[in-house]
């Protein structure tokens, strides 16, 4: 159980970097002048909008999988199949 949340917490970490990335080459888009003023946006808007599908698809994966049972399989030995 630690792991999950350790993970979680990783990934809640990377994902408000990202974002906060993204989000100061956002507002640094309004400083810059000419033609990169276009780049700089749609890149900071690019960055912290993909970094926002990361979180949502990698916190809500694991919450799926636990909602509906299907967490990690318990392996109890070798299954003997017998042909007869």
């Amino acid at each position: 159980m630690g792991d999950k949340h350790q993970t979680m917490a990783a990934v809640k970490w990377l994902s408000a970097a990202g974002t906060a990335i993204g989000l100061a080459l956002t507002i640094y888009s309004f400083f810059v002048s000419g033609i990169t003023q276009e780049y700089f946006l749609s890149i900071g808007i690019g960055v912290m909008v993909g970094f926002m599908f990361i979180f949502g698809t990698l916190i809500f994966l694991p919450l799926i999988e636990e909602f509906t049972g299907k967490s990690k399989p318990e392996m109890t030995g070798m299954i003997k199949i017998d042909y007869n």
